[in-house]
């Protein structure tokens, strides 16, 4: 099955006017398979197939502009002085474009702005009408939305169907230097040539999240609200290795397109010295018990640790037995799991 819902013969060309639909299509990280799959998965999918099948079986092609749908009288503005009310409350572009500062001031169901690929859209008359729901747009208002969108879209969609909604192009802000100089001093100091798991373990809450994808470190914070599949999914493996897992659903090149600037660095083997030198400042636990940071180190199937109601327990050898599955304890290894 190819990206449009055309079933392919053995020789991978398509069978003319035979289409899968549904949930034979798979989900956005393109891996085919049955259930599992959310209604926007098949809205997207289904659209791409019919516009196939208009195009490529019936020989139809029309360029719909979603916005003349509307025939509510209230989108008729034939009133000079509304035109002039709008222009007015209509903000000016940053020399010749917007800035992200800008468009994040629009974020309400009444004023609704993204970013994609480097233009500005208001997408405020289209939300009623997004075929995935508007929940779905509202989750990047005002913010940069390309990454998850050009995971899902064709690159054409825009200019197809929407056109109208570009405002202009995405600019810097003339204080855009002070940034980057902010972020570098709070970025951390790999140790020579990478970080060690080790270090990717203290990281390990969602304002502070690391993870390891073979074999490079990922800060994953600030995609922890974007990422299509929820937060959990990625909470479940924070300060963990989920090269498996996540090589299971993800292309092989999914990280390098689409979060590229989440790259710390390789992971790299703790030395002898290096580990002696961690060691020595190390908090010693108290006499009665062990430290958070302690736990925290044992966050793997064939060494777990969890922290209940102050208490510390190794549940490596239980993780097999669980009732709910490993993972139910696994998304708590090195953790306190009280609540």
């Amino acid at each position: 099955i190819d990206t449009t819902g055309r079933v392919l013969d053995k020789e991978g060309k398509p069978i003319r006017g035979l289409y899968a639909a549904g949930e034979l299509m798979g989900g956005v990280h393109g891996n085919n398979r049955l259930g599992g799959n959310s209604l926007l998965d098949c809205v997207v999918f289904g659209r791409l197939t019919g516009k196939d099948l208009c195009e490529n079986v019936l020989g139809l092609s029309n360029k719909l502009n979603l916005k003349d749908l509307k025939t509510a009288p209230a989108a008729q503005k034939p009133a000079p002085v509304a035109e002039k009310v709008a222009a007015a409350a209509a903000p000016a572009p940053a020399s010749n474009g917007y800035t992200m500062e800008e468009v994040a001031k629009h974020n309400t169901e009444s004023d609704c702005w993204v970013a994609l690929n480097g233009e500005v859209l208001d997408v405020t008359e289209f939300l009623p009408e997004h075929p995935g729901g508007k929940l779905a747009i509202m989750t990047f208002a005002g913010k940069d939305a390309s990454k998850e969108f050009n995971m899902i879209h064709p690159a054409d969609v825009v200019e197809k169907y929407a056109s109208d909604a570009v405002l202009g192009p995405v600019v810097e802000a003339s204080a855009a230097p002070a940034a980057p100089v902010a972020a570098a001093a709070a970025a951390p100091a790999a140790p020579t040539n990478g970080y060690t798991l080790e270090e990717v373990a203290k990281h390990n809450t969602d304002t502070d999240c690391w993870v390891a994808l073979n074999g490079q470190v990922l800060d994953v914070t600030d995609f922890l609200p974007e990422h299509p599949g929820g937060k959990l999914a990625i909470m479940t493996f924070a300060g963990k290795d989920a090269s498996k897992e996540f090589n299971m659903i993800h292309p092989a090149d999914v990280v390098e397109k689409y979060v590229p600037e989440s790259i710390l660095g390789p992971v790299v083997e703790a030395s002898a010295a290096a580990a002696a030198t961690v060691a020595a400042p190390a908090a010693a636990a108290p006499a009665n018990g062990i430290t958070m940071e302690e736990v925290a180190k044992h966050t793997s199937e064939t060494d777990c640790w969890v922290v209940v109601n102050g208490q510390v327990l190794d549940v490596t050898d239980f993780l097999p037995e669980h009732p709910g599955g490993k993972l139910a304890i696994m998304t708590f290894a090195g953790k306190d799991a009280s609540k």
